[in-house]
């Protein structure tokens, strides 16, 4: 689950471009050796943490934990990302980008409830933003993927740690100080404890974080702040779906044929209309339109068609996919045409 940003959206209609993703540019690329093996983000909403730690596979070569991406993210305080050595980092880190990643997280407020955090449904659900999570890895620092490992059954596991070294600190009793200290978004003093756990006992498997030998300096297009906006625009005629397919795809074939995979965000139900309804069922949704994030990493010909590679973050298995995708299912990953993808509303990379 992702959400996009809540500042104004940019609209970059460059109408005489539309038809730049027409089929005369489809160079091969294949990008999996820069991505790594995939990902499993499991029952958690961290999508957003799993494209986030592919990007930043390819531009380090190092392998990060999503759930230490995805724990800062939500938990962290703006006091703690100040203070940026480099200029870059420093010009994106703007007070918009902070009221709005205090917003973006904080759309689930629910989640921050003292009976949810600790839950299946709390904190480990919580969706989020790429450009966000990136810029605030800058400051706060990553953890080794071997140190946090991702997967489908890790996170249960994980999530039953959590509540036993939560409860043995309320046991031994938690100080004063640590009770009434802010973090993120939650606000009962309880919840806020409770909520130091879960970040705690990330920080206390991770060690201490190293930082990016070279900024992370996420650029994005956003026709909308998020699915269900994008969904309202189309109903308004505002834009179509091929108008923002075809801008989106514009910027996914300039950085691919620079060797840059990019995350996008669209609806799960295009491509796993199965694993979409079971979300939102989880959700208490009535629909199988679930915003998520997914990665972008090659292109070739098929026939005379361009297909493109989108690695998701389930593992390999072809479980879930449409059936017209079954046979197209590579490592964890699968071809598409453009236009299987209609809710392509976003891009995000790293420069």
């Amino acid at each position: 689950m992702r959400f996009q940003k809540t500042w104004p959206f940019y609209l970059i209609l460059i109408f005489a471009a539309l038809d730049a993703n027409a089929g005369d540019n489809c160079a091969p690329v294949d990008l999996r050796p820069l991505i790594g093996a995939p990902l499993h983000q499991g029952d958690s909403g961290y999508c957003f943490a799993h494209t986030s730690a592919v990007l930043i596979r390819a531009k380090l070569g190092i392998s990060v934990s999503p759930m230490q991406l995805a724990t800062h993210y939500i938990l962290a305080n703006p006091e703690e990302i100040s203070g940026a050595a480099d200029p870059e980092v420093k010009k994106r880190v703007t007070s918009e980008m902070i009221r709005t990643w205090r917003i973006d997280r904080n759309l689930e407020p629910q989640n921050y409830r003292v009976d949810r955090i600790l839950g299946e449904n709390g904190l480990l659900d919580t969706g989020g933003d790429e450009l966000q999570a990136l810029l605030v890895a800058n400051f706060l620092g990553l953890c080794p993927d071997s140190r946090l490992p991702t997967g489908a059954e890790v996170y249960k596991e994980y999530l039953e740690s959590i509540r036993k070294f939560d409860k043995e600190r309320w046991q031994k009793g938690i100080p004063p100080e640590e009770m009434n200290r802010p973090i993120g978004e939650v606000k009962d003093p309880e919840a806020r404890a409770m909520a130091w756990s879960y970040r705690h006992w990330v920080e206390e498997r991770c060690g201490t974080p190293f930082f990016p030998a070279l900024p992370l300096l996420p650029t994005e297009i956003s026709l909308a702040k998020n699915l269900q906006q994008f969904r309202r625009l189309e109903a308004m005629h505002f834009l179509t779906a091929d108008q923002a397919r075809n801008i989106v795809m514009k910027a996914v074939d300039e950085h691919l044929a620079r060797g840059v995979p990019v995350a996008f965000g669209y609806s799960m139900g295009d491509l796993m209309p199965g694993s979409a309804l079971m979300i939102s069922k989880k959700m208490s949704q009535t629909t199988s339109e679930v915003d998520h994030a997914s990665i972008f990493a090659g292109r070739r010909r098929i026939g005379h068609k361009c297909y493109y590679y989108v690695r998701n973050s389930f593992g390999e298995s072809p479980e879930g996919y449409r059936p017209q995708f079954k046979g197209r299912i590579e490592q964890g990953g699968v071809w598409v045409l453009p236009e299987e993808i209609p809710s392509l509303y976003s891009a995000v990379w790293l420069d």
